[in-house]
């Protein structure tokens, strides 16, 4: 039964289209290896389908360029003179624009002046103090920012110091009470007029002696001036309030009341 006759027209089903053109691709492409090695051909194919995808074929023996040149030499045409002539043409432009950047530079490094006019010197001077006005602006607010951060770092670390410190002295400062404990009977002046030394010779005042300090505590600055001497007025006269004397030190003010009741 002889096969009908297939009308040629664009198949209109972009599947069938696609079913299509890849079969008949692989055959195309059979029958130019055939050709190749059955006549010792050289062949090149190049297909671009539908949807832009690039297939290709070329004889084992030869390359696509060889045979692109073989053809011009042969028909006496030149296939790349327009397209080697644009890009040219931009490869010149590319020239300019490279040689113009390169001149603006050195203008601005202060070289190749000697071509211009008094216009352009003022307008390039005018450029450059823009230019020094915006570094010198960054300048600054990079220097500001790194003080400020300087000033952070240390801040932190005095505090650190100082809240170490605060802390130890209280310490200090409650074993001291405790070690007077022992002879201090009477209040108020009684207790530094008639007491001067404890049994082993050692100095009372001796337990808290800072003349002048200065103390960061939970962001607040306070001067300590003649310590001793506010502490004892407000554990013996309660004249002194106690946030006057150590800001947000309560418990410590707590522990240092209770422990000069259990005293006397």
């Amino acid at each position: 039964m002889a096969r009908g006759k297939i009308q040629i027209k664009k198949i209109e089903n972009s599947t069938n289209r696609q079913v299509t053109y890849s079969k008949r691709r692989n055959g195309l492409f059979k029958k130019a290896h055939e050709l190749t090695v059955l006549c010792d051909a050289e062949v090149s194919l190049v297909m671009v389908s539908c949807t832009d995808k690039v297939h290709d074929y070329t004889s084992p023996s030869t390359t696509t360029k060889r045979i692109f040149d073989q053809y011009q030499q042969t028909k006496g045409i030149d296939l790349w003179s327009s397209h080697y002539e644009i890009m040219k043409e931009n490869l010149e432009k590319l020239k300019e624009v490279n040689m113009k950047i390169r001149r603006e530079m050195r203008q601005r490094m202060g070289q190749c002046l000697n071509d211009l006019s008094f216009q352009d010197l003022q307008s390039l001077e005018s450029d450059m103090e823009s230019a020094w006005r915006v570094i010198h602006d960054r300048a600054d607010r990079v220097l500001t920012n790194q003080i400020e951060t300087s000033k952070k770092k240390v801040f932190l670390f005095d505090h650190l110091v100082l809240s170490i410190f605060f802390d130890v002295l209280l310490s200090w400062i409650f074993e001291s009470l405790e070690s007077i404990s022992s002879y201090c009977s009477v209040k108020g002046e009684e207790c530094g007029a008639n007491q001067q030394k404890t049994s082993n010779g050692t100095s009372k005042k001796q337990w808290i002696k800072i003349h002048t300090a200065w103390l960061t505590m939970e962001g607040t600055t306070i001067l300590l001036w003649d310590f001793e001497m506010k502490v004892l007025a407000y554990l013996l006269c309660d004249r002194i309030p106690a946030s006057l004397i150590f800001p947000g030190k309560q418990g410590h003010l707590s522990q240092l009341t209770a422990c000069w009741s259990s005293v006397n």
